[in-house]
C-alpha cells in the first residue's frame, strides 16, 4: 500500500498539539518550582512526549497509523522514562521485510512534527534483523537497546524483537557484554574526574553522577532483564539500606538537572560554582556548601553501590567458584582471602570485632596483601563505628595504626576507606568536620577531605619516580609522622581561625590521642602549622636575598623537618588540582631546599 509523502505537518495538528505541549510543559515546570520529586517531573515529562509523539502520529495521517504494520520503540533515557526539560528523545521505527517506503514516510512526519514542538530527536530505521546484527557489532547500540519500550504499533513485532535481542545479543554473550559496560564506564570515570568529590562536578557524568545509576540499571537489564530499582531490591540483589539511599540519591540529581534544564532553556549537566550558588536557595540551603555536602554524600553512596553491585553480577561459572573455593587461604589468626576479597572466619562479626585491634588489624592485611576488604565485613565496621564513635581506639589498635601509616603503598585507600566507614573518626574526630567540605577557590578541584587522601597519595608516589623527589622521600625516617602531617595538613578549614593554625592545634590533640611523645607532637605540630610556608618563600620571595632563606632556615632548623617540609608540599600541589605541580614549581621548590640544606649542613659542620 503506498501513501502520500507529506515532509511538513500540518498547521491544524500543530495548533492542537503546541497549546497542549505547552500547558503540559508549564504544569510540569510549577509542580517542580513548588519542590516536586525529581522522579516525578522525569517521568511526568516522558509521559507528555508519549502523548504528543501518539497523537501526533495519529493525526498526521490516519490511514498511515492504521495500516503501518511497524513498531514504534522509545530506547535510551525516553525508554526509561528518565526525561529531564531538555532531553533528547531517542526513537527507534522498527518494521518487517516490505514496508521500508512505508516505515520512512511514517518517520519523516512524525520526526517533523517532534522537530516543530521543540524536540531534539535521535531516531533509527531497522527491521528485526538489522538491528540484531548490529547489536552484535556495536556494544553502544547493544546498550541503547536494553530498556527499549514499546510506545506504539505491532506488540507481536516488538516481542519478537525484545526476546531475540536478549537471547541472541544479551544472554548468548553476557560475559563480553558486562565486561563491555564495565570497560566503558571505567573510561567514563577517568575521563570525568576519577572521583565524586570535584569542585565542579558534571551530574550526568562524573563519578557517582546519574550516569553510575544507569551503568548498574544496564548491568541488571544485562544479567537479570529489569532496570526497575524496586524489581532489582525486591530480587535480593539490594540491600534495603541500598535501595533506600540510591532512590533518594536519584531523586536528589534528577532535581539538580531538572532545574539546571529550566533555568539554561537547554541540556546543562555541569556544576558550576556560580549555579551552585545560584540553586542553593532553592533547595532550602543557606549556600553552595551544604548543597554540595549532600551532593557528595549522595555521589559518593551510589559509586560505592554501584561498584558493589556490579561486580557481583558478573556471573561466576563452577569452575571459578571451585578455583575460588580452593584458592582460600587463612592470612592471619582469623582473617581470609575468599575470591580475591579479605573476611573473617568468625561466623559473629559483631563480636570479633568488637577487639578494636582486630579492626585495625584488617585494614593492615589488607594493605599489606593489596586485596580490597569484603563489603559485608566494611558494614559491620561501619555499624561497629558509628555505636562507638566517642569511644576512642585501645592503645593496641592506635599501634597498628601508626604502623599502617608508616610503609609506603595503599596507604591513602586504606584512609579513605577508613573515612568511608568512619572508622578515621573514632582516631581523629575532627576529620569528620571536613567531610564532603567545599573548597572556596578553583586552585582546589577537590574537597579537603579527598585533597588531604589524593595529597598522601602523591607523596606515596614520589617513591616510584625517577628524582631527588625520591631520594629524598625514601631517606626520610618517620614517614608515619610525614604521612599523618600531610592527612592532617587542611583540617582546620571551615572554621573562623587561620586554618594552618587551627590545624596545628588540631594535630597537637591528634598527637597526644595517638600517643606521640613530646618531641614526635612538635615535628607534627610544625608540619602542620608551617605546611604553606615552602611554597611562600619558593615561588613569591626572593630566596637568593639572605635574610629571607636565613629567616626560613631558622625556623625549619633541622635537615630532617627540611625534607618533610618538601615533600608535604609537593604533595600538596599535586593534590590541588591536575596539572598543578609543574616543572616550574618543582624546580624552585628543589632551589630552596638546595639552598637551605647548604645553611644547615654548613651550621652543622
Amino acid at each position: 500500500m503506498r501513501f502520500k509523502t507529506n515532509m511538513n505537518p500540518s498547521d491544524k495538528i500543530i495548533t492542537t498539539l503546541r497549546p497542549l505541549f505547552t500547558e503540559k510543559y508549564e504544569e510540569i515546570h510549577t509542580f517542580h518550582l513548588k519542590g516536586g520529586g525529581g522522579g516525578h517531573v522525569v517521568k511526568a515529562l516522558s509521559d507528555l512526549a508519549d502523548t504528543l509523539l501518539l497523537k501526533g502520529f495519529q493525526s498526521l495521517n490516519p490511514e498511515l497509523a492504521q495500516e503501518w504494520g511497524g513498531t514504534l520503540i522509545a530506547i535510551g533515557g525516553y525508554g526509561r522514562q528518565e526525561l529531564s526539560p531538555s532531553s533528547d528523545i531517542d526513537l527507534m521505527f522498527l518494521y518487517s521485510e516490505g514496508e521500508v517506503e512505508e516505515t520512512n514516510t511514517a518517520a519523516s512526519q512524525l520526526l517533523c512534527l517532534l522537530w516543530d514542538l521543540g524536540y531534539k530527536v535521535g531516531h533509527s530505521t531497522r527491521t528485526v534483523d538489522e538491528t540484531i546484527a548490529l547489536a552484535r557489532q556495536d556494544p553502544l547500540i547493544a546498550t541503547s537497546l536494553l530498556e527499549s519500550r514499546f510506545l506504539h504499533g505491532d506488540r507481536a513485532l516488538f516481542k519478537t524483537f525484545h526476546t531475540t535481542f536478549y537471547k541472541n545479543v544479551i544472554d548468548k554473550h553476557i560475559k563480553e557484554i558486562l565486561l563491555h559496560l564495565k570497560e566503558g564506564r571505567d573510561a567514563g570515570r577517568r575521563e570525568f574526574g576519577a572521583t565524586p568529590y570535584l569542585l565542579e562536578p558534571n551530574l550526568k557524568q562524573s563519578p557517582g553522577g546519574l550516569r553510575d545509576i544507569h551503568y548498574l540499571k544496564w548491568v541488571s537489564c544485562a544479567r537479570y532483564h529489569t532496570h526497575h530499582l524496586p524489581q532489582i531490591h525486591q530480587w535480593g540483589h539490594l540491600s534495603n539500606m541500598e535501595y533506600t539511599s540510591l532512590v533518594q540519591a536519584q531523586d536528589f540529581l534528577w532535581k539538580i538537572r531538572n532545574h539546571l534544564h529550566f533555568l539554561a532553556g537547554k541540556a546543562s549537566d555541569h556544576l558550576t560554582i556560580e549555579r551552585q550558588e545560584e540553586i542553593a536557595p532553592f533547595f532550602q540551603l543557606k549556600d553552595r556548601r551544604g548543597l554540595m555536602r549532600e551532593y557528595y554524600a549522595h555521589t559518593g553512596r551510589i559509586l560505592e553501590i554501584s561498584k558493589r553491585f556490579t561486580r557481583e553480577a558478573f556471573p561466576v561459572g563452577r569452575g571459578q567458584r571451585w578455583k575460588r573455593s580452593w584458592k582460600t587461604r587463612q592470612i592471619a589468626p582469623g582473617f581470609q582471602i575468599f575470591a580475591d576479597e579479605l573476611t573473617i572466619k568468625s561466623e559473629k562479626p559483631f563480636q570479633f570485632f568488637d577487639d578494636d585491634t582486630n579492626i585495625l588489624r584488617l585494614f593492615l592485611l589488607a594493605k599489606t596483601h593489596s586485596v580490597r576488604i569484603a563489603d559485608s565485613v566494611l558494614e559491620v565496621i561501619y555499624q561497629i563505628s558509628v555505636k562507638k564513635r566517642e569511644i576512642p581506639l585501645t592503645a593496641g589498635a592506635v599501634s597498628l595504626f601508626k604502623t599502617l601509616m608508616t610503609e609506603p603503598g595503599g596507604i591513602a585507600q586504606s584512609l579513605r576507606i577508613m573515612h568511608r566507614v568512619h572508622l578515621l573518626w573514632r582516631l581523629i574526630p575532627e576529620f569528620a568536620a571536613v567531610h564532603c567540605l567545599v573548597q572556596e577557590s578553583r586552585s582546589h578541584a577537590f574537597t579537603v577531605d579527598e585533597h588531604s587522601f589524593r595529597a598522601v597519595e602523591a607523596a606515596e608516589q614520589f617513591l616510584h619516580e625517577e628524582g631527588p623527589l625520591q631520594e629524598m622521600y625514601a631517606a626520610i625516617q618517620r614517614k608515619d609522622i610525614l604521612h599523618l602531617a600531610i592527612l592532617l595538613h587542611d583540617i582546620g578549614k571551615g572554621g573562623p581561625q587561620d586554618h594552618s593554625q587551627a590545624g596545628g592545634d588540631i594535630a597537637e590533640r591528634t598527637a597526644h590521642r595517638l600517643g606521640y611523645n613530646d618531641t614526635e607532637q612538635e615535628k607534627l605540630v610544625f608540619l602542620v602549622r608551617k605546611h604553606l610556608m615552602f611554597s611562600e618563600i619558593a615561588l613569591y620571595r626572593d630566596f637568593t636575598n639572605e635574610p629571607v632563606l636565613q629567616q626560613f632556615v631558622e625556623t625549619v632548623k633541622t635537615s630532617e623537618l627540611l625534607r618533610k617540609l618538601l615533600i608535604l608540599t609537593c604533595a600538596d600541589i599535586r593534590a590541588t588540582t591536575p596539572g598543578a605541580f609543574t616543572d616550574w614549581k618543582r624546580d624552585l621548590l628543589l632551589k630552596l631546599y638546595k639552598e637551605a640544606s647548604a645553611v644547615l649542613t654548613g651550621r652543622a659542620s
